[in-house]
């Protein structure tokens, strides 16, 4: 299975369907909507089950074209993303579709230049250092087209305390609002997760094309009511 492939034609969809949402501000600044530590989440544990070697990064992220810029440098926002093996980054949550005069992108997959077929270079893909930034932020400002990603520490979990306390890693819901474990399940996240791995090997069909994020939701919860158990074993035979 090309992992590439599966995250860009079937994961990223299905979860930019469930989470994403219109930009917002937050007491840390703008929030994008991207959700991007569940996204992140879900990937990780999703190559764990398949049987990957798996991280998730922290850092900032600095999104330019032409005039148009989103970043979480100089806020107390950060972002995260996952690596496999020498590939990164790998990030899915990324989406301009809220962001009129930015060109939408897919899959991140590695410091590609993303070129969709026969349209022109939109985006060169950099990954930097935080320790470095200084260094190259002077260069950086003088692309117009690009996303940085400048890394500043992997994140290690026990993915078997990662599906029993999601909260450990994803940041609580604003003041009023009830977590997604209270609103739709305890093994909320679990079921997203094992529906993004029936996906990858044919034993689901995407429901963004004609589901509501929370039809999807609801339908997600009916295939996998046993989904925490099953991506435990899952985990178990991983190397």
């Amino acid at each position: 299975m090309e992992l590439r492939k599966t995250l860009s034609e079937l994961i990223k969809p299905e979860l930019n369907h469930i989470y994403t949402e219109e930009p917002f501000e937050t007491n840390k600044g703008m929030d994008f909507g991207w959700f991007c530590r569940e996204h992140a989440m879900h990937i990780y544990l999703l190559g764990l089950a398949m049987g990957l070697k798996m991280s998730i990064i922290e850092g900032d992220i600095y999104c330019r074209y032409e005039y148009y810029l989103l970043t979480t440098l100089e806020t107390d926002a950060s972002h995260v993303w996952c690596s496999s093996g020498k590939i990164e980054p790998i990030d899915a949550s990324v989406t301009f579709r809220h962001f009129k005069g930015m060109p939408n992108i897919d899959l991140v997959f590695g410091t590609n230049q993303y070129t969709p077929t026969n349209q022109k270079l939109l985006y060169e893909i950099v990954l930097r250092n935080s320790q470095e930034q200084t260094e190259f932020m002077a260069d950086i400002n003088k692309k117009q087209n690009l996303i940085l990603y400048i890394s500043s520490r992997k994140l290690n979990f026990n993915p078997m305390e990662l599906l029993e306390k999601p909260y450990t890693f994803l940041y609580p819901p604003p003041d009023g609002q009830f977590p997604w474990t209270e609103f739709h399940g305890e093994d909320i996240y679990n079921m997203i997760t094992m529906h993004c791995y029936k996906l990858a090997y044919g034993k689901a069909k995407p429901l963004h094309n004609y589901l509501s994020p929370r039809d999807a939701i609801d339908r997600i919860k009916k295939w996998n009511p046993n989904a925490g158990k099953e991506l435990r074993e899952l985990l178990v035979r991983t190397p």
